[in-house]
């Protein structure tokens, strides 16, 4: 479960830091 719940945190902050390039 623990691994499962790292993985999305670190998807997510992938999405979040691309959106920000993008947005710049």
């Amino acid at each position: 479960a623990a691994s499962v719940t790292v993985v999305v945190i670190t998807v997510i902050a992938v999405t979040a830091t691309r959106n920000a390039v993008v947005a710049a």
